[in-house]
């Protein structure tokens, strides 16, 4: 049924003179149809609105602007900027080619390449001169679109990114092991294993508490580090209660977190979102990603 209705929406494309790969036309109606339950008609209507839009940017005649991150503060313009690679999430979708963080002195901000902009994939450390990528705004915070227009140079410097914080918005989908109650070696506090620290050996350790979890924000997957104040919040209970009355802190880590939609907001290290500040939020509500999938990331 799906594939029928994929070669309706190309045939009405390409009836407005405009061509568009099969993979791309069904990836986006799946989401629509199957992730979010979209009834037939709206999606095909969002779909072919989606492949209409696409072509208008493109031809769209706009000199890209240089500017740094911080600079940017409005939607839909085309902008040039330098910036360091810092982090790369595992994209959940098929038509995503990459979506990460890129940083310069000023500041961070994310950025989309989807597959059909048929760019050269960036790696984290690496500096890029990236032309003519488009801004967005979405869940209060700007973002860069990389497409088929964009241009994107690798150059041989560095750069020192400002730290700041930033934020995610997801599903709680699974507790990685090391979770729950740790040991930290009293010299170094590095978490150990069976009393070994791999730095120092066997030696004595004082205990802490963590939460190591995979947000889902249906795009793609960010770990994240909730920290012992934050923990104790959501079990409930101390560190000293967890373990003098043998709580079980597992269960009630995942009965809080797993399966509810949350703001993250921290800082960035490595592949690891320290989480500051935690927020229950309703699921994010078709018309808004809708909104995310169709029109903010356009290509």
């Amino acid at each position: 049924m799906i594939e029928e209705i994929v070669e309706e929406i190309k045939e009405r494309l390409k009836e407005r003179g405009v061509e568009v790969e099969t993979f791309e036309i069904e990836s986006r109606l799946r989401l629509l149809m199957e992730e979010y339950g979209v009834p037939e008609d709206e999606a095909v209507r969002s779909v072919t609105n989606y492949f209409l839009k696409d072509i208008y940017v493109d031809r769209k005649d706009e000199t890209p602007e240089e500017v740094k991150i911080k600079d940017i503060k409005e939607e839909g313009r085309h902008v040039t900027i330098k910036g360091k690679i810092l982090t790369l999430w595992e994209s959940r979708h098929e038509a995503i080619s990459q979506i990460g963080l890129i940083g310069d002195e000023t500041g961070v901000i994310k950025f989309t390449k989807w597959k059909s902009s048929n760019l050269p994939d960036l790696e984290v450390d690496r500096v890029y001169v990236v032309e003519n990528a488009v801004t967005d705004f979405w869940q209060g915070r700007y973002n860069i679109k990389l497409n088929r227009n964009t241009r994107i140079t690798e150059i041989d410097e560095d750069i020192e990114v400002m730290s700041e914080n930033i934020s995610y918005t997801g599903v709680f989908v699974k507790i990685h092991d090391g979770s729950g109650v740790i040991h930290r070696c009293i010299q170094c506090n590095r978490s150990v294993i069976d009393g070994e620290c791999q730095e120092h050996g066997r030696v004595a350790t004082n205990p802490d508490l963590r939460i190591k979890a995979v947000m889902d924000d249906g795009r793609s997957v960010q770990d994240v580090l909730i920290r012992r104040e934050l923990t104790e919040r959501l079990a409930a209970a101390s560190l000293e209660e967890i373990i003098s009355e043998d709580i079980d802190v597992l269960r009630r880590i995942e009965e809080a977190l797993i399966g509810k939609y949350f703001v993250a907001e921290g800082r960035e290290v490595g592949r690891y979102l320290i989480v500051e500040n935690l927020k229950q939020i309703d699921e994010v509500p078709y018309d808004e990603a809708e909104q995310l999938i169709y029109e903010a990331e356009q290509i």
